[in-house]
């Protein structure tokens, strides 16, 4: 039986690049069995009346529609709980990936990997961003466990099972890759070409790196130490710990045997025992509440989202009909 593919792309106000994304990705998909699965972040520009007649005309269209704007995460979240293929490709609605790469990665999938990563070789749209994607990408690799040369790449191809199972929340969606849990030997990358955007306007700024960063952290922490937080818990509290226990220890010490007053040291008295609570406390609160939030949406993942409507053939046929 032919494998099914899906394609998952996120929009937000992307009404002039959905008919042109649409004619290029049937043109490239001419020889597979896929879908295209067109989720709707909360647009404001009617992008629907688009989408809306390609699902009415094309039964391989299929449009989730957003009540609001939920982010990029909750969208690939709702296209791949619909999906119904082996493979689910993801990619951008703003053309600047280009849709007869999607073949390329489905031929690395083919080789036996699990998940095939686009790397934009040709750089970002302008000088600036590409140095920043360079400086924003290398400390990644360096404490990465898969090394890929772009992470936050959209274009992508995985294992229908694997994108099923991920919890991605806020804008871990830069991070899927290591999300996964995937070896590195499971995972490739291959060149894809990055095209100028020609309709509408970019949804990123600069501040994307510096969110991004902190991203990082927030995956690298819960990858490494979910099962096991005393191991992070317990490195930082001794190091707090310890410190203050020092500075009291050497008050007590003089206080003791050498007759200091303590009165007079009494700030530093006190950040000792500050330090020695924070060893305790430090980082906890929010690394346990990371570890929750993981913990609620992967109990409930529709709890990211509010669907507006779903647009099929067949649905829509009957709202016709009725």
């Amino acid at each position: 039986m032919e494998e099914k593919i899906s394609i998952v792309i996120p929009i937000f106000n992307e009404k002039l690049n959905i008919e042109p994304l649409y004619q290029e990705v049937i043109a490239a998909m001419s020889s597979f069995n896929f879908e295209i699965i067109l989720v709707d972040d909360g647009s404001s520009d009617k992008s629907y009346e688009v989408y809306q007649k390609l699902a009415e005309k094309d039964e391989r269209v299929i449009a989730i529609r957003f009540s609001t704007n939920c982010g990029k995460a909750a969208a690939y979240t709702a296209g791949f709980q619909l999906a119904e293929g082996d493979i689910v490709v993801t990619m951008d609605g703003d053309l600047q990936d280009d849709p007869t790469d999607i073949p390329i990665l489905l031929e690395e999938i083919n080789k036996g990997y699990e998940m095939v990563v686009g790397w934009k070789k040709t750089g970002k749209s302008s000088f600036i961003k590409f140095i920043l994607s360079k400086i924003f990408n290398a400390p990644i690799r360096l404490f990465s466990s898969i090394k890929l040369k772009d992470m936050n790449c959209p274009l992508k191809a995985m294992k229908s099972e694997i994108a099923k199972h991920l919890v991605i929340y806020g804008n871990l969606h830069r991070y899927i890759p290591l999300l996964t849990g995937l070896k590195s030997s499971q995972v490739s990358q291959v060149a894809v070409k990055n095209r100028d955007r020609i309709h509408g306007s970019t949804k990123y700024g600069f501040n994307k790196y510096a969110h991004g960063f902190f991203d990082f952290i927030t995956v690298y922490l819960i990858q490494r130490f979910t099962l096991r937080p005393m191991h992070l818990f317990g490195g930082l509290g001794i190091i707090s710990f310890l410190i203050g226990f020092f500075i009291d220890g050497w008050l007590s010490f003089e206080y003791l045997f050498f007759d200091r007053v303590i009165d007079g040291a009494t700030p530093t008295l006190l950040l000792g025992l500050l330090l020695i609570i924070l060893g305790a406390l430090f980082t906890s609160i929010g690394l346990l509440g990371e570890i929750q939030l993981k913990n609620t949406f992967a109990l409930n993942k529709n709890l990211q989202y509010s669907v507006k409507k779903i647009y099929k053939k067949k649905d829509l046929a009957n709202d016709h009909e009725g």
